[in-house]
């Protein structure tokens, strides 16, 4: 596969986005507030665990989302949403964990990019950027 320079989105996602994650297999967020790559790896409870990779991207508004996905995610955002589906979530072999040593480093606040090769191959999250 040939390396993208941002061909893997890393978001990091609350409890109830990632049980809608989960279960109906999408992300949601402001259109134009993040790129749209190939994947999406999320982080959670201080690790990478979980990637998938983009069935379809498209625009939607509060009805497409869901109301509860609304008023939990996307609260203050105005539509247009940017919806993405995933075809199905894959587990990584071991996690991708966060750093302890260093202030800040290693965590995920909002949105990073990688690329799907450093993904596959990291054990720490610094190693990702």
């Amino acid at each position: 596969m040939e390396d993208k320079k941002y061909e893997v989105v890393v978001v990091s996602l609350g409890d109830y986005s990632l049980d809608i994650l989960m279960k109906k297999k999408f992300y949601a967020f402001p259109r134009g507030s993040r790129k749209v790559g190939d994947y999406f790896a999320f982080y959670k409870n201080k690790k990478i665990a979980s990637y998938a990779k983009v069935k379809e991207s498209f625009q939607g508004d509060k009805s497409d989302v869901g109301i509860g996905y609304w008023l939990h995610c996307l609260p203050d955002a105005d539509p247009p949403y940017e919806i993405v589906r995933f075809e199905k979530i894959i587990d990584l072999k071991k996690p991708i964990l966060k750093d302890e040593t260093g202030r800040g480093k290693g965590q995920i606040r909002g949105v990073r990019y990688t690329t799907l090769k450093k993904l596959l191959g990291a054990k720490k999250i610094s190693e990702l950027f």
